[in-house]
C-alpha cells in the first residue's frame, strides 16, 4: 500500500506545474476587472475600488527604512504594560513590551519639532539657491539634490514589523486586540465553531481616507485558488483510494489506522471548505445545498481507483475554478481584493460578517472566508497604528486546514513582536502553546515572542491548604499580614456580635434598633484586607507561573539552548476599563 502512495506521489510530481496543479487545469481569471452581479449589503457600507492590493503579507507601513532593531529585557511577572517609550515615544512607534524596542534619539519628545524645523530649514535652502540660480553650478546642484532626498526625516525611520497575536479559542486575543486599539469590537469574535480563520490586520488610515474605517479583504490569486482547490481535490481521492485499498484486501487488510484518520480528517476538512465557496452551485447538473448531497457528488464524481491524472479529475478541478470565479465576480472582487468604506463599528462589523467571520448560522451558506489570504483595516488609531505599528488577529497554528496554517506561519515569520495568548488558568494544559513555540523557535523568533497569561483576574483568591504548605517562609509572611488584618477585623465583628446580644438580652430595644454591628469603617477595612491578600495570593501564583515557564523555550529547543519565556499578565477587568475609557490610557497604563 505504501508502495502505491509513493507512486501517486510521483505521478503528481511529474503531472505538477509551477503552480503545484496539472498542466490541464486552465486559469481563472480572478485577478481582472469584475462588473458588480447582483450583489446586496447593509446601506450603511459603501463599496469601493481599491487602488492595488498589498504585495505581500506582513509587508509593514512604509514608515522608515534605516533603525536597527535592539534587544531589551523584561520584568518577570509583571502586568500587561500598554504603554509605550517612557522617552515620550510618540516617535517611537513602538510598545514599550517590544522585543525589538530600544531608546532611540528619535524617542524623545522633541523630535517632531526638529522634524518640521529641519524640513523648514531645507525647504527654504533649496528655494533660495534656486532663486539666485546656484542650481546651474554642478556640484551645488547635486547637494541641492541629496539635501532633497534626505530632508524629510519621518522617512528614515524604521519600517515597523507587525505585533502579531496567535492562541486558541476562548483565550481572551479578541479582547487583547481591542484594548491595544481602544476600540470595541474592532477584532470581533466568530460565534462559529472555527474562531478565527483569517489574518486579521490593523493599519494606519490610507493618505486619502475620508472614512472612519476601510476595510480591505484581500484574496489568494487566481493561481494560489487554483492550487488551493487541487489541493483539496486531492485530498479527497487520496482518503477514496485508501478506502478501496482496504476493500479490495479484505480480511487481509494490513493497514495503519492513525493514517486512515488522518486521511479521513483531511477529506472532512476538504468537503467543509469546498462547500463552504460552492453551496448553492450548479456542478455538472448537481445543486449542492448540503454536506451530504457533496459528498455523494464526490462519490459520483471521484474514483479512488482512477490515477491522479485522470482526465475526469482534472475536468471537475477546472468546473469547480470556474464556479469559483464565478462567485468571487458575484461579490464584487476586483484585483483580488473587496474593499468597504464605513463610518461605525457596526457597519465594520457587519461587512466582516459577510466575508471573514462566518457565523454558526451561515456555516451552511455560501462564504468568502475560504478565499481570503487576509482582512486589512484602516483605522485612525492615534497611539499605536499612527505611529506605524501594525496589529494582526491571527488563525491558530492547530487549524484542521494547511492553508490557514501555512498562512500564519508565513506571517509570524515576518512579525516583529509575536504576543501568544492563554488563558492563566489553563497555560499547563495548553498543548497549542508548546506547538506556537516550536513553529517560534523553527522561524528564529524566540526572542520575538510573548506568552500573554489573560484573564488573570480569574486566578484563585486563597491558596489551597496543600499549596500553602509549600510556600517559603517569606511568601507565607507576605500572605499572613493580609489574613493577620483580616482575623482582626473579624475579631471586632465578632465583639461587636456580642454587644447587640447583650443588649437583646437586656431587652434595650432602642440600643439594639440603633446598634450597628458592620459599620462603614469596619467594611471598609474588610474590603482593603481582602484586596490586599488577593493581591498577594495573585502575586506569588504569577512568580511562580513565571519561573515554570521561563525555560519553556530551552525545553523545547533541539539544542536545549534559548532566551528566556517573556511572560506578562492581563486581566478581563482592566481590559475592559480601558476599552470604555474609564481605565488609564496607552501612555499611562504600567
Amino acid at each position: 500500500m505504501s508502495n502505491s502512495h509513493d507512486e501517486e506521489a510521483s505521478q503528481r510530481s511529474q503531472y505538477a506545474t509551477s503552480a503545484g496543479v496539472p498542466s490541464g487545469i486552465a486559469s481563472s481569471n480572478t485577478s481582472s476587472t469584475h462588473k458588480r452581479v447582483g450583489s446586496t449589503s447593509p446601506s450603511t457600507l459603501r463599496k469601493i475600488q481599491p487602488q492595488s492590493a498589498p504585495s505581500r503579507i506582513g509587508a509593514p507601513m512604509a514608515s522608515g527604512k534605516r533603525q536597527r532593531s535592539g534587544e531589551s529585557t523584561m520584568p518577570a511577572a509583571q502586568e500587561l504594560d500598554f504603554g509605550k517609550c517612557s522617552l515620550s515615544g510618540p516617535r517611537c512607534g513602538q510598545p514599550q513590551m517590544a522585543t525589538s524596542h530600544r531608546h532611540s534619539p528619535w524617542c524623545h519628545a522633541l523630535v517632531p519639532q526638529v522634524e518640521r524645523l529641519t524640513l523648514e530649514i531645507c525647504d527654504g535652502f533649496l528655494k533660495t539657491v534656486s532663486n539666485v540660480g546656484g542650481r546651474k553650478h554642478a556640484a551645488l546642484a547635486l547637494k541641492c539634490r541629496n539635501i532633497d532626498q534626505i530632508k524629510d526625516l519621518k522617512l528614515v525611520y524604521s519600517e515597523s514589523k507587525p505585533v502579531a497575536l496567535v492562541g486558541s479559542m476562548g483565550a481572551g486575543k479578541s479582547q487583547l486586540t481591542n484594548a491595544l486599539l481602544g476600540l470595541s469590537g474592532a477584532a470581533i469574535t466568530s460565534d462559529s465553531t472555527r474562531g478565527t480563520n483569517t489574518i486579521l490586520e490593523f493599519r494606519a488610515p490610507k493618505g486619502d481616507q475620508t472614512t472612519k474605517f476601510i476595510l480591505e479583504i484581500v484574496c489568494y490569486s487566481a493561481d494560489q485558488i487554483k492550487g488551493q482547490l487541487w489541493g483539496y481535490i486531492c485530498k479527497i481521492h487520496d482518503y477514496f483510494q485508501l478506502r478501496v485499498q482496504i476493500a479490495d484486501a479484505g480480511e487481509d487488510a494490513d493497514f495503519d489506522p492513525a493514517e486512515l484518520e488522518e486521511q479521513r480528517r483531511h477529506y472532512s476538512t476538504a468537503c467543509t471548505i469546498l462547500l463552504t465557496v460552492l453551496c448553492g452551485s450548479d456542478i455538472l447538473g448537481t445543486q449542492l445545498q448540503d454536506l451530504e448531497t457533496f459528498k455523494s457528488f464526490l462519490d459520483t464524481n471521484i474514483d479512488g481507483r482512477a490515477r491522479i491524472d485522470d482526465p475526469g479529475l482534472i475536468e471537475l478541478c477546472n468546473t469547480i475554478c470556474e464556479a469559483v470565479t464565478a462567485f468571487l465576480e458575484l461579490q464584487g472582487v476586483s484585483n483580488d481584493v473587496k474593499a468597504f468604506e464605513v463610518d461605525d463599528i457596526d457597519a465594520l462589523e457587519d461587512a466582516m460578517y459577510e466575508t471573514i467571520r462566518p457565523s454558526i448560522s451561515d456555516e451552511s451558506q455560501q462564504h468568502l472566508w475560504p478565499l481570503v489570504r487576509k482582512a486589512v483595516v484602516h483605522y485612525d488609531s492615534k497611539e499605536l497604528l499612527n505611529m506605524g505599528v501594525v496589529i494582526a488577529d491571527m488563525p491558530g497554528l492547530q487549524d484542521t486546514n494547511e492553508t490557514i496554517v501555512d498562512s500564519t506561519s508565513a506571517y509570524l515569520a515576518a512579525a516583529g513582536t509575536i504576543l501568544l495568548a492563554a488563558p492563566v488558568t489553563r497555560i499547563a494544559e495548553f498543548t497549542e502553546i508548546d506547538e506556537c513555540l516550536r513553529r517560534c523557535i523553527q522561524l528564529r523568533k524566540a526572542k520575538n515572542i510573548v506568552l500573554v497569561a489573560t484573564k488573570a483576574d480569574m486566578l484563585a483568591k486563597v491558596l489551597k491548604p496543600a499549596d500553602r504548605k509549600k510556600l517559603s517562609p517569606q511568601d507565607d509572611a507576605s500572605i499572613r499580614s493580609a489574613e493577620d488584618e483580616i482575623s482582626a477585623i473579624e475579631q471586632e465583628l465578632a465583639d461587636r456580635e456580642g454587644e447587640k446580644s447583650r443588649l437583646v438580652e437586656a431587652e434595650e430595644w432602642k440600643a439594639v434598633h440603633d446598634y450597628v454591628v458592620e459599620t462603614p469603617d469596619l467594611k471598609s477595612r474588610m474590603a482593603r484586607a481582602v484586596r490586599k491578600r488577593t493581591r498577594a495570593v495573585r502575586q506569588l501564583t504569577k512568580t511562580n507561573l513565571e519561573a515554570q515557564l521561563n525555560g519553556k523555550l530551552r525545553d523545547l529547543s533541539h539544542s536545549g539552548h534559548g532566551p528566556d519565556l517573556k511572560v506578562v499578565f492581563s486581566s478581563a477587568q482592566t481590559l475592559e476599563q480601558h476599552i470604555d475609557g474609564s481605565g488609564l490610557s496607552l501612555t499611562t497604563m504600567s
